[in-house]
């Protein structure tokens, strides 16, 4: 406010004619008039992203008679818009072993300002190891690395937004969620890599002789227990039984599917 923007002059040709100016229209306006010495300056801060063009009718009067101009004012940008994100925080959802640089989100943010003062870059603040990449033209995300669920199940990083302002570059920040989902690449792993158990030929069907268990780190790993073939039987010396009867052993034992 109280920047010169130009002056206002009007001849008349009477002798000492006492001129006054005034701004006729618009009655509220960013701009002002000094009445004497014509001279227009800006009342209010001006913000081009707001209005950027004024048209004022200015009046000058010796107070018997007056005459009008029309002036029109255009509003030159300056880098005064920060870049701002469309969203106060983004969460976004990968596989583990998502591939490598493949697109998983997008952010965007909006400068208002002209020129390259408007365009925006993207960059990575706070990076564990260079896990994550991004466009810096686009806002697109994607993984350096191969993720791992089971080592890590979320991430937060920090992505700036910066003007190509060219005096002085704005900039703000967001704050990124990534949740890694699982996905079933873990193999099922016996707690024992071998079961011994002895078995009287007389126990009564249906009775339980031995549980096995089994763990899976994968996420709500779904086991399910069976008796793989062929079966062999040993006696307590680890020999193996001769089959004299030609019995099926697969069809002596039965094995819960869900318990072990």
């Amino acid at each position: 406010p109280g920047s010169s923007v130009m002056v206002m002059l009007a001849d008349d040709e009477d002798v000492n004619a006492d001129l006054h100016y005034e701004i006729q229209s618009p009655k509220v306006s960013s701009f002002k008039i000094h009445p004497k010495s014509g001279l227009l300056t800006t009342f209010r801060t001006l913000d081009r992203e707001t209005l950027d063009r004024v048209e004022l009718k200015i009046r000058v009067s010796d107070g018997s008679h007056e005459a009008f101009t029309k002036i029109e004012i255009e509003i030159m940008d300056v880098n005064d818009e920060v870049p701002r994100f469309l969203q106060d925080s983004y969460i976004f959802e990968m596989e583990e072993n998502f591939p490598l640089r493949q697109t998983y989100g997008q952010v965007q943010a909006v400068d208002n300002d002209l020129g390259e003062a408007g365009q925006v870059t993207y960059s990575i603040e706070d990076n564990d190891d260079n896990v994550f990449g991004i466009n810096k033209i686009s806002g697109e995300l994607f993984a350096n690395v191969n993720l791992d669920r089971e080592e890590r199940s979320e991430y937060k990083i920090i992505v700036k937004a910066s003007d190509n302002g060219a005096e002085k570059q704005l900039s703000s920040t967001v704050q990124i969620k990534v949740a890694i989902k699982d996905v079933n690449d873990k193999y099922p792993d016996f707690e024992k890599e071998e079961y011994t158990m002895y078995v009287l030929e007389s126990v009564p069907v249906g009775e339980p002789v031995l549980k096995v268990a089994a763990n899976d780190v994968d996420r709500n790993a779904n086991l399910e227990y069976s008796i793989v073939e062929p079966i062999t039987a040993r006696d307590k010396t680890g020999n193996i039984l001769n089959n004299r009867a030609a019995y099926d052993f697969s069809q002596a034992f039965a094995i819960n599917p869900k318990t072990g």
